[in-house]
């Protein structure tokens, strides 16, 4: 079944509606319109982002194929900043998609590849399969067109190897057309051409697939190129009667390609009308390169007919055109890509000021908020490693050495730790807290393995040495370390607050170790428990002749 035979109540869900309509681009806009904003609005009701996004990407290719292709690239774009602030990368990749053909049909060629590049890129196994074929298709369209050295056809024919693995006849029709068209350009490549032009035919002729106006100009233009004017000229004329054009170009190239046939037939006042409606059309949908072949064809014709004067007018005309359209072009390529340059200088600064907000400004480690934002997503996932650290004595270094060497020594160890929590998961890393408190999240990291990698972490520490500090500065850590699985039950908080609780283990132990739920010893009185109450006197704390005042003083010290 034909994407035009597909209507939204046949389609069981909102996708399969979108998939034929993506398909149906090429084919026919008729009704199109109406179609696309139906599935949008059917996208949005469903709560369906994926879906709703590729109905807001067709309407915007729907205005450039109608001829608006500058406000068909600024919706193109925005819907890619959209999804790239959102995380989505796979329509970010189908907006890149459109984009490159969008860019090429105004003259962006380097932009353009980029675009065809980053769409091929994007791709994954949860797109739709005609996505694969088509963005290899015009990746491959685009890496030939102004090739030096040749046409390099096997990306070509990778992408249509991939329409024949899909099996449908209206995808594989568009990647023959668009191969045939881009083989042709060079000498070596026609005979290929001419090959997949007879394929086309074929697959026509037996009522697979549903050839656009495109398609006919393509057939009929390799039959005038092959010497067949009677095919070419049923063809092109066949295109020129089709109600419907996918291409803002289409009835432009259709008259140009045509008038060829009548010229070659001696029929000059024929050939004529067609190359001035085929000018005036190209004007109206702003592709002024088919205007330009227009008159470069009309003064070959008033050559030919010994009116020399006409056709040099002709001539000049066209010079003052060309130079006026490239003026024009360049003012206008200009005008994009200072819109795309001031795009990318906002997204830079908006990604620098969001990474500003989850960094540490004196480390440039990631800081607390970023810390809570990762557990959340973490915590019952898989098995968790999360070590509280702690710089011992660290304030005795400030006090007797100064606070640049003490935030020296904070950075430094904050590159040790970041690199070290990478060095035990590839999806580790290290936060500062505050002060010389540190975290290190390691996920997929049992607690043998956590307690193994962060004894060793805690030696290095300890014969480090110190840039910029004096050689007598020696400073140790003291790590608490917590660790959970699926279904444990623990939250950030509890999780947070049990590593904690063993790195104050770890210090009333004597400092310089590592302390976890399975080597931990035995329970001291929590910290900032409130005292135990006696009927008279100071509180004491039993055992230490201490009052709890001086108690909760000692756990200070014991933490510094």
């Amino acid at each position: 079944m034909s994407a035009l035979d597909t209507h939204p109540e046949q389609a069981s869900s909102a996708a399969e509606e979108a998939t034929a309509l993506e398909i149906a681009i090429n084919i026919r806009l008729q009704g199109f319109l109406e179609r696309a904003e139906r599935l949008r609005d059917r996208a949005r009701a469903e709560g369906d982002a994926h879906t709703l996004a590729r109905a807001e990407l067709l309407i915007a290719e729907h205005t450039g194929r109608r001829g608006d292709i500058d406000a068909a690239i600024e919706r193109q774009r925005a819907l890619l900043e959209r999804a790239r602030a959102g995380g989505r990368a796979t329509i970010e990749g189908r907006a890149q998609f459109y984009l490159a053909s969008n860019w090429e049909r105004i003259g962006l060629r380097t932009e353009s590849l980029e675009a065809a590049s980053d769409g091929v890129r994007l791709l994954d196994p949860s797109c739709p399969p005609h996505w694969h074929v088509e963005h290899h298709m015009v990746l491959a369209m685009l890496t030939n067109y102004d090739r030096a050295g040749g046409t390099d056809l096997e990306l070509m024919e990778d992408a249509l190897r991939r329409a024949r693995a899909l099996g449908d006849p209206d995808v594989l029709l568009l990647v023959l057309n668009n191969f045939a068209w881009t083989a042709h350009q060079s000498e070596e490549g026609r005979p290929r051409a001419y090959e997949l032009m007879e394929e086309m035919i074929v697959l026509v002729a037996e009522g697979r697939a549903v050839p656009s106006a495109a398609d006919l100009d393509t057939m009929g233009w390799l039959r005038l190129a092959r010497g067949e004017l009677r095919e070419a000229e049923r063809l092109l004329e066949l295109g020129l009667s089709h109600s419907d054009h996918v291409e803002p170009d289409s009835v432009a190239a259709l008259r140009i390609h045509l008038a060829e046939i009548r010229r070659r037939q001696g029929r000059f006042d024929a050939a004529t009308r067609l190359l001035e409606h085929g000018r005036a059309q190209a004007l109206a949908t702003k592709t002024p390169e088919f205007a330009l072949e227009a008159l470069d064809v009309l003064a070959a014709i008033d050559a030919e007919r010994g009116d020399h004067r006409r056709a040099y007018r002709r001539l000049r005309r066209l010079l003052e055109e060309r130079a006026r359209f490239e003026r024009s072009e360049s003012e206008r390529r200009a005008a994009v890509l200072q819109s795309i340059y001031a795009t990318q200088n906002e997204r830079d600064q908006r990604r620098y000021y969001q990474e500003l907000a989850i960094r540490d400004p004196l480390t440039g480690m990631y800081n607390r908020r970023y810390l809570e934002d990762r557990l959340a997503e973490l915590i019952g996932v898989g098995e968790l490693a999360l070590a509280m650290i702690d710089i011992d004595h660290f304030k005795r270094i400030n006090d007797e050495h100064s606070h640049e060497a003490g935030d020296s020594i904070l950075r430094q160890l904050g590159t040790i730790l970041a690199d070290h929590a990478r060095r035990m998961s590839p999806d580790g890393f290290a936060v500062r807290l505050g002060g010389e408190e540190f975290v290190i999240v390691a996920p997929d990291v049992s607690a043998t393995q956590a307690v193994a990698s962060l004894t060793q972490l805690r030696r290095s520490v300890a014969v480090h040495r110190w840039d910029g500090v004096p050689a007598s500065v020696a400073p140790t850590i003291s790590i608490g370390l917590a660790t959970c699985g699926p279904g444990a039950g623990d939250t950030r908080a509890t999780l947070l607050a049990r590593s904690d609780e063993l790195l104050y283990r770890a210090k009333r132990a004597g400092r310089n170790r590592v302390v976890s739920d399975d080597t931990a010893p035995p329970v001291l009185p929590p910290r900032n428990a409130p005292p135990r109450r006696v009927p008279a006197g100071p509180d004491p704390v039993p055992g230490m002749g201490l009052t709890a005042d001086t108690h909760r003083q000692a756990q200070a010290i014991i933490r510094t």
